[in-house]
This record gives structure tokens, sequence and C-alpha cells, in this order.
């Protein structure tokens, strides 16, 4: 159960400013113009916070862990959650808080709010108006809102009906279905389809095989009528019709289409003339090419090509298919938006070639292409061009998988074997490798291969290599069955260097152990297995198959393991830490009362009590725990841990320590092994069991400001 939150002033940070703490009569003065966010994060423990103050800096409204939104008319959402609560220009609450609170969309004036869960999952919804004003109780059921049109889909009887957002019913619950197709309604009643506007008015009359679908990118509507029923006894057969329409349900371009679509980048329609059906019951031929318009936004032709069909990808470029006139396989070319040819349509297929995983994020290079020609069978010839068309590698048998932008780098399989090329086509690494390893997610330059032996005249293995993209060259040498670089262990906010403190892994000779990304051993390889490092490195090795528990070891060699405990408790000092607030009462820095000083700290280390002059300290959120306590020379506990769980008490809380079950049965059993905190004063803790693990019994809450010259 979540306890009260012990009351006291916090010292808040802003924007890097060390603040003092805030009296409440400063508090509670009056706001000053307009408000604005201001955010408190502390990464190692993934909390953030937020706050609004006013233009004199002041806090109006104290950190807590919700998120704000500004509303159109000066007002802020309050969500932590699901629910959140209203309030207006000057930080008072106005409404709420409710159960379940959706943020408001720019088309609507009106936000969602739900009891017993989402709207949409099975609870109950209504509407509540920024200035508190619930317009529509919280009774309807799949209430939800209906993208850009202004108004709210919502369920009765299993009839769908429309309201606005004053909570005005639009149109009547009489329909299969109501939804939003860019700013108009699509309603579909026994079967039919029509198009209203937002005021609940029929644009367009109930009719039989029609569709309507908003186009991406564009404020327009696609409407196409599907011929139905029978002619003299034969099933009519005939393209459908299809229009443009604007939000007015009126022609948006000239002219009915067999089919037409928009190019959002590109900016460009293309389209199929509409031909009336000429008696036949015969359908069209479907692998003959056909007049295919580009047309600009106001519907001018700018180009006409003889093609199956035209997609758009990247950069505004336009991949054309087109039919071959001895009726063979169908032809790839490149164009760009204005029906010029880039690359000749004589190829099988081109496509984007895909970036390596290691450089998609935060890619802008230009796109480019892979050119495919089939040979024979599963054979095929393949080429790179970039999005103008240049030849970048010719075509060769060979596949083309990923493509490193930033080194001009290519991973390419010859044959049944993987290597590298770069750009002028001299191999970088040669393929000499069964594939890319599983595993190998890694940063540039860093690519691993695995070469597997299933052959059945040896024992079945798999080798893995790690390289390094620049030299071309392995990482480190040795016979490797399995490789596994890991660096995840680390918490979200700890910036560690890579690759200095990655923990690689490994199996040798039938046995594993640990590496470094030099190749030097850290753990023997002796272990019959090995589990993936915890939050600072420690892996847990079993001796054999009968080993259930195994032992916890340091991934890292000794120095780097010193060096990244003492980065981590750098961190957690100069690191805003998380504030105490109604939704984490507990958030905070502690640190022993006798050690918040650094004359306390080092007369300690000079006696021994302290391996380093360096305070012991715990650092909480609203659900995780970081204990750094490896200085305390004594102890019986961990040195450095990495909780995801902790129990609340009505005056304290309980930090379950390493043995203790992660779920809230540890809670409340009374043999789970525990640091059990109370409270004793203002930011005063005693812990009642941490003498059974040679700790402190008396604890502090610090302030939770950035401060390098903690001890």
């Amino acid at each position: 159960m979540r306890g009260s939150p012990f009351k006291s002033l916090l010292a808040l940070v802003f924007a890097g400013t060390l603040c003092a703490p805030l009296s409440a009569a400063e508090t509670t003065q009056p706001a000053e113009g307009a408000l604005e966010v201001f955010t408190l994060n502390n990464e190692l423990t993934h909390w953030t916070g937020q706050g609004l103050r006013d233009a004199r800096g002041r806090v109006v409204v104290p950190v807590d862990t919700v998120e704000f939104t500004r509303l159109p008319g000066g007002g802020w959402l309050s969500r932590a959650g699901l629910g959140g609560e209203l309030l207006d220009a000057h930080g008072k609450r106005i409404a709420g808080p409710f159960e379940y609170i959706e943020p408001p969309q720019p088309s609507l004036d009106a936000m969602l709010i739900g009891t017993e869960g989402s709207p949409l999952l099975g609870g109950k919804g209504g509407l509540v108006r920024e200035d508190g004003r619930v317009v529509a109780e919280p009774v309807y059921t799949e209430l939800d809102a209906l993208e850009g049109t202004g108004l709210f889909s919502f369920q009765r009887a299993r009839r769908t009906g429309a309201m606005n957002a004053q909570g005005r019913i639009v149109l009547e619950p009489l329909n299969d279905s109501v939804a939003a197709v860019a700013s108009l309604l699509a309603v579909t009643r026994r079967g039919q389809s029509a198009l209203f506007d937002r005021n609940g008015k029929a644009l367009t009359e109930f009719r039989d095989g029609v569709d309507y679908k908003a186009l991406e990118g564009s404020p327009w509507i696609r409407e196409c009528i599907r011929p139905v029923g029978e002619h003299n006894g034969v099933e009519i057969v005939d393209e459908p019709r299809c229009r443009v329409l604007d939000e007015t349900a009126k022609p948006a371009i000239p002219g009915e289409f067999a089919e037409v679509d928009y190019l959002p980048d590109a900016r460009r329609w293309v389209a199929i003339a509409y031909r009336k059906a000429k008696g036949s019951d015969e359908p069209a031929p479907r692998y003959v090419n056909r007049t295919v318009l580009l047309l600009d936004e106001a519907g001018r032709r700018v180009a006409e090509l003889q093609a199956l069909y035209i997609h758009q990808t990247q950069a505004a470029r336009l991949v054309v298919t087109v039919a071959t006139s001895d009726g063979a396989d169908d032809r790839e070319g490149l164009a760009d938006r204005d029906g010029r040819w880039l690359v000749k349509p004589d190829y099988d297929r081109i496509e984007t070639l895909p970036i390596a995983f290691a450089e998609r994020d935060g890619n802008k290079a230009p796109p480019q292409f892979s050119t495919l020609r089939w040979i024979e069978g599963t054979r095929s010839d393949v080429g790179v061009v970039d999005a103008d068309g240049r030849v970048i590698l010719p075509m060769a048998e060979w596949q083309v998988i990923a493509h490193y932008p930033s080194l001009a780098l290519y991973i390419v399989k010859l044959g049944d074997k993987t290597g590298v090329i770069d750009s002028t086509g001299r191999w970088r690494i040669p393929a000499k490798h069964s594939d890319i390893a599983p595993n190998s997610d890694l940063p540039a330059p860093y690519v691993m291969f695995s070469d597997t032996d299933y052959s059945g005249r040896g024992e079945d293995r798999d080798r893995y290599t790690l390289y390094d993209l620049r030299s071309g060259k392995p990482v480190f040498a040795g016979d490797y069955r399995y490789i596994d670089p890991q660096d995840s262990y680390w918490p979200m906010g700890f910036n560690a260097p890579w690759p200095e403190f990655v923990i690689v892994a490994a199996e040798r000779g039938g046995k594993h152990g640990v590496i470094d990304m030099q190749g030097n051993v850290v753990v023997p390889f002796e272990y019959y297995n090995i589990d993936s490092p915890d939050r600072w490195g420690r892996v847990t090795v079993y001796r054999d198959e009968n080993d259930e528990k195994g032992r916890q070891v340091d991934g890292l060699p000794p120095q780097k393991a010193a060096r990244l405990r003492d980065m981590l408790s750098r961190q957690i000092r100069e690191q805003q830490a998380p504030v105490s607030s109604v939704h984490a009462p507990y958030a905070g820095r502690y640190v022993p009362a006798q050690y918040t000083d650094a004359a306390q700290v080092q007369a300690a280390a000079q006696r021994g009590a302290l391996s380093r002059p360096v305070a012991p300290m715990i650092l909480m959120d609203a659900s995780t725990a970081i204990l750094d306590l490896g200085m305390i020379g004594n102890r019986k506990g961990p040195a450095l841990d990495y909780l995801e769980y902790y129990c609340e008490r009505d005056n304290g809380f309980d930090i379950l320590m390493p043995g203790a079950d992660v779920s809230e049965r540890a809670c409340v059993d009374p043999k789970a092994p525990r640091l059990i905190l109370q409270a004793a004063g203002e930011e005063e803790w005693s812990c009642i069991t941490c003498k059974d693990h040679g700790l402190p019994e008396r604890w502090r809450r610090t302030d939770p400001a950035p401060n390098p010259n903690l001890p």
C-alpha cells in the first residue's frame, strides 16, 4: 500500500540553477504571467518529474511524477499514468482527478474521460471541456475521437453515433459504423455508405458498393464505386469508378479514374483513367501496360507512362512496373516525380537498400537502391544505384544485404559466403563467412560474422568473429564458438564509453568465459554456463548442470570494474535526484547521518570505516532503488545494486535485498531479507535492520538538486 508522503520542503533545480527550498508562502503566491513547465530528470532510475513555475521562477505547482500538457485556452492537463486532472491558467485544480483522461487532440475542444479503464477496452467514456465542465457524463461505450473532425463516435445498444465537443449528439446511434475520413464522416447503415459533414448533414446519398478513403498526406478523399448486380443473368464486370473529393464532397480534381492515389513526398497524383465497360463479361487483361497519368496537385497532367503501376519510394522517387512485350515477367525502373527515367525498366526488382542496424537512428543520407535481375532459378545479379540513378556497385552475382552510409560500406553475400565491400568494389572483409551473426546488432564500426559446419565430417560447430569495419581486421584473435558483446546491462542513463565497458561472453572448447574487447580473459573458460550481466557488470557462473545457484563474479577486469562504480557514484551525486511527491513519497537521495559532510567522510576513510572517501548513498524513485554501499568496510550486504521493486508502508519503506522474491509477496513475507526504514523526523530515517547487514542505522534524505560537492 502506498503510504502518505512525509511532509517536507523541496529544493528544486530550474534550468541547471540551484534554488533554495521554497516556503509555503512563496508556493501559494499568485502566479505572475503565463506559467511554464519545468522538467527534472534522473536518468539512472528513469525518473522524470514536472512542475509549473511563473515568470519570476517561483514554483506554482510542485514537481510530481506527472506530465503537463498546455491547453489551447491557457489551462493545463496534469496526467499521472492513465488518470489526471485539469488546472486553470494559474495552476489551480478545476476538474478531476479522473480515473482515465486522454490528452487533447489538435482538432478537439474536449478531452475524453473514463471510468473502469479505457472506453475502448470495456470502460465507460465521457467528455470534459478545458474549463472543467463535464459535457458528457462517462456512460458511453466505445467512445473514441474521430481524428480530424472534432467529433467523437460512441455506441448505444451496439449501434454507432457521433457527438461533438459540447456533448451534443449530431448523429443518432442508428449506424453500423461511423469513421473519420479526412475532415468528414463515412457512415455505413444497413450495408450502404454515405459521406456526412461534422454537423451530421448528409453530403452524398447512401449507396451500395461505395468506399471512402482518406488519402495520406492530403486533405482529400477518394470515393470509389464498385459495380454490383447482374445484366442478362451475367455478373457485371467493370472497373471501379473513382473520384477525388474535397472537404465539401465536391470534386477536388477533374475526372473519373479506375485507380487514383496521392504520393505526398512527390506531391503528385498517379491515376488511370476510367473506361466504361464495352458490354463484354470478361475483365480487362491484367498484365498489359496501361496509360498511367502523373498529375500535379491541381489535377494537371505532368506526364504519362505506359506501365502496370507506380509506387512511391524514398526521396520522391517512383518505382515503375511495366509489362514486357513478350508477356514475360514484369520489369521495374526508377523515375523522378515528373516521370523522367533515372533507371530504365530493365530489372526484375528495384527496392530501397536497407541501412545497417547500427546506423538507422538519425540517418539522413540520401537513399540508395538495389537493382536485381534474375538469372536462373534462385540465382540473380544485383547492383546498387544512388537516388539519381548513378551506378555505385555494378551488377554481379551477389546479394547486397545492408549499407553503412557513414563508411560507404556494404554487407554482401557472394554465393553462400558473406563479407564487406566498399563503394569502389574492393573487399574490406573477404566473403568467407557463413552469415552475419544473429546477435550482431552492434554500434558502428563493429560487425560480427558466424561460420557453421554441419557437414557431418566432424563435430557440429559454430564460430564467431568480431570485426572492426574501419580496418577490416578481427578485433581479437581466437577460435570462439560463440561471442556475445553486451552493454545493455548499463542503467538507461549511465553514459559509459563504448566499447571500453563491453562485456564479451564467449564459448571456447566447450566451456564458457568472459573476455574484453581486446581479447583479454576476464572470467576463465572453465564454466558450464554464464548468465547475462546484471546492472553493474557482474555475471553469474555455473560450474556444471547441477549448479543451480551459481556464483556471482565481475565481468569486467578489476580496474574497469572499480572505474565503472566510481563513475556511477559520481553520477548518483551529480544528477538531479528524484523528488518526493504525492505519487512518489519516498523518492530521493539518502545518506547515512554520520556522513553528511566531507570532513566526516574523510575521517571515516582515514580510520578504515570507508574504503574510499565517498559517502554511501541510496537513490530511489517511485519504484526503483539503487544502492551505492561498496565503500563501507564491514558491510554484510550488497555493495552496489539496482532493485526495481521496494515496499511502501504508511511510515516508511522496505528495500528488498538480493534473495527476496521480486513481487508483492515479498512485501508481506516476514522472512524476506530487507532494509526497513522508518520516518524518524524531518527528513530523518531510522533503519531497524541495517545493523544486521553491517550498514548504518540512521539515514538522512538530502536536497535532491544536482550537487557534485556531495561527500
